[in-house]
């Protein structure tokens, strides 16, 4: 009986050494989060009227509740669009983010998001 009860401990700890870790994302995904950013920034006839693309760099935090924080604007390369930019910031932080997760245990990490838009003629 005790051999039993022995190996179900050793059994539990060995699983939870080996807990689970992964980074932060959004809740329902990538492709939504650039989907709502296209959407929100109206991407397809703005751009189509300054005729730019654009690169934009985000840097951000996901705490350990998934709440985002210190949205930050890197990089922007096209002027005419910088004015709609400011939507982009409400966009990250309204959205839903899963939180990382290190070993089991919830944690704050810095994202690094890079944003594309192409205009194909």
């Amino acid at each position: 009986m005790y051999k039993i009860i022995l190996i179900i401990v050793i059994f539990l700890f060995y699983n939870s050494s080996f807990a689970q870790t992964y980074a932060a994302s959004p809740e329902n995904g990538y492709s939504s989060l650039y989907k709502n950013i296209r959407e929100q920034l109206g991407v397809n006839a703005n751009f189509t009227k300054y005729n730019c693309s654009t690169h934009i760099n985000l840097i951000f935090w996901v705490g350990e509740n998934g709440k985002v924080s210190d949205v930050k604007i890197i990089f922007v390369n096209c002027e005419e669009y910088y004015m709609n930019i400011n939507k982009l910031s409400d966009v990250i932080t309204t959205t839903k983010w899963k939180a990382a997760c290190e070993n089991g245990k919830f944690v704050k990490q810095k994202i690094a998001l890079p944003i594309r838009f192409e205009v194909k003629e």
